[in-house]
């Protein structure tokens, strides 16, 4: 028995949502020498990213949630905490949200093909023969965007050495979940060399 429509949808839009995740990028100097002792503290950023002012990620609730999931990922790594003057690497981080706007065209086709005979032949909707290309529909969507920019410095000489972002759209009306975080962070710290003791 097919499924109705709304059912297909339904699951279609969860599939492709299974797909999707945080964007991860991540820029490492070469050189860099990582992992080494594999002993971090936590540094001081001199940078800023555009939207690190919000009040929605500028605040002791959200700082403390990231600085436990990096903490805990970068000991998942082999990284060791330990006080700056025996640190090897200094650590930190910027978050920021940014309301965004995208306008998206998406063609729509009919729910099902029919078929249209002209004078010579016959064909499909598909086709875009007798008929021509399906409708377009256009779109405003507004959403917001989380960045989080994971930075490692060289402690002897300040130079920045490892720089992972991570960014991904972020529903404002939930408060932010300790476990998806942790498994953003994972995923941001699994390109960064094992340290091994």
């Amino acid at each position: 028995m097919p499924l109705p429509l709304k059912g297909l949808a339904a699951l279609l839009a969860a599939v492709l949502l299974a797909g999707c995740g945080p964007r991860v990028m991540v820029e490492q100097a070469t050189g860099s020498q990582l992992p080494g002792a594999g002993t971090y503290a936590w540094g001081t950023a001199t940078d800023h990213i555009a939207g690190e002012q919000n009040p929605r990620v500028n605040n002791d609730i959200i700082a403390d949630k990231v600085q436990h999931a990096i903490v805990t990922g970068l000991g998942r790594r082999g990284y060791q905490q330990v006080g700056k003057s025996d640190a090897a690497w200094l650590v930190h981080y910027h978050a920021g949200l940014e309301t965004q706007t995208q306008t998206i065209t998406e063609a729509t086709p009919p729910l099902a093909p029919r078929v249209v005979c002209g004078a010579y032949r016959c064909t499909t909707v598909y086709d875009w023969g007798f008929y021509g290309p399906p409708e377009a529909v256009t779109r405003t969507v507004t959403f917001h965007e989380g960045t989080l920019l994971l930075d490692i410095h060289d402690a002897r000489t300040g130079k920045l050495v490892w720089r992972g972002t991570l960014s991904d759209e972020v529903n404002v009306n939930k408060p932010l979940s300790q476990s998806a975080l942790q498994k953003a962070i994972d995923k941001l710290l699994e390109k960064l060399p094992e340290a091994t003791h």
